[in-house]
């Protein structure tokens, strides 16, 4: 299990609490600027892996991947972004991700 898998609840929870998903989906109430620990925070005292915000997105791509039959136009889809809560909302995440990798790769056709 790897240390985000073991503290997979905690981050979640984190992640929603500190206006991530806010500042993602365009609130003007929250200053994203502040990213530590989930983005641009190198410093090893956290006890956290640096830029933990990118294993957010991954897991969220990853939902929307998994869920696409046409596994091209999710990438693209992912690419091509612009509404970012709808993105958000239509991947499932967190409900519709278990581990982080699958248990046979999945090569689109």
């Amino acid at each position: 299990m790897t240390w985000t898998e073991k503290r997979r609840p905690a981050l979640l929870k984190g992640f929603a609490l500190l206006g991530m998903v806010a500042g993602l989906c365009g609130s003007q109430d929250e200053d994203v600027t502040k990213m530590p620990p989930w983005m641009y925070d190198h410093n090893p005292d956290t006890g956290w892996p640096p830029d933990m915000g990118y294993w957010i997105g991954y897991r969220i791509d990853q939902s929307v991947y998994a869920q696409a039959k046409d596994k091209i136009a999710a990438l693209r889809r992912m690419l091509h972004v612009t509404e970012f809560k709808a993105f958000l909302m239509a991947s499932g995440y967190p409900d519709k991700v278990s581990a982080c990798m699958p248990q046979t790769p999945v090569h689109a056709q």
